[in-house]
């Protein structure tokens, strides 16, 4: 369980590589990014989050039922069940469930959609740093801006990348008692700020990133919106695609001009 960041999350490393996170646990409606963790049909979930201890448990329900979770030398963690009657276990869950869902697929800025070929892009207003690393297929190094962002002159805006993971919590900041108006606001003021998104499923909250957005990619179950800051040349093209299909869209809106 990692602490660091606005909530807990669990982390999985491959050797001296991060491999997997489950994004940040704010409530009882579970990690933020891994939804299976408490949705999973059989098993019933708890967790504690207070300034003591933190913990998160699961179980069958059922004592005759066995349960256990690992960390297999491919770099994946696995819920299995035991099933009786052939005497093996089963595999519930794996995971991360796929190349988007391991930490950082397509780098700094990017955009991992299974559904695109190749499966990186990188988001409006954004271009690679390396395209000859890009043409190779190597997404590790991510994407740079297009245009600087002009904080002193309060032009730039945002750009609403719907139904994604929420981007690695490290070194974001959480605030409860702000309205989400007032949270934009707060963005937009702070020259650091690179994005910000709504803090749990009921809209309470809110969730300022002060770093580079590392591991945005579309999801096809629960998803959140999350608001990339750009520079305002960068915002006058929006870019819409098919979200019922699984693909991502982005609605473009100014900054300061809005208000």
């Amino acid at each position: 369980m990692d602490l660091q960041g606005p909530g807990p999350q669990l982390t999985l490393w491959f050797g001296s590589a991060q491999k997997w996170v489950s994004g940040p646990l704010f409530d009882v409606s579970g990690f933020t990014n891994s939804p299976e963790l408490s949705t999973l049909n059989g098993f019933t979930t708890w967790y504690k989050i207070s300034r003591d201890e933190v913990y998160y448990m699961f179980g069958t329900g059922n004592p005759k039922r066995l349960s256990r979770w690992t960390a297999n030398q491919f770099g994946k963690v696995e819920r299995l069940l035991w099933n009786e009657s052939i005497s093996m276990w089963n595999l519930v869950l794996n995971l991360p469930k796929n190349q988007c869902d391991e930490y950082s697929p397509c780098g700094p800025y990017g955009l991992c959609d299974l559904n695109g070929s190749p499966i990186c892009s990188c988001l409006q207003g954004f271009r690679p740093k390396s395209q000859l690393e890009w043409d190779q297929r190597d997404y590790s190094s991510g994407c740079v801006r297009l245009t600087a962002l002009d904080c002193k002159n309060s032009t730039d805006g945002f750009l609403n990348v719907t139904y994604t993971s929420l981007p690695d919590t490290g070194l974001a900041t959480i605030h409860n008692t702000i309205s989400f108006d007032e949270c934009r606001l707060m963005c937009l003021m702070n020259c650091s700020c690179t994005g910000y998104a709504r803090a749990d499923v009921y809209g309470r909250g809110c969730i300022i990133w002060v770093s580079e957005l590392i591991g945005v990619g579309t999801v096809s179950y629960g998803g959140r919106d999350v608001y990339v800051r750009l520079a305002s040349a960068d915002l006058d093209i929006c870019i819409c695609k098919d979200s019922l299909h699984g693909i991502w869209r982005a609605d473009a809106t100014k900054g300061t001009h809005n208000r």
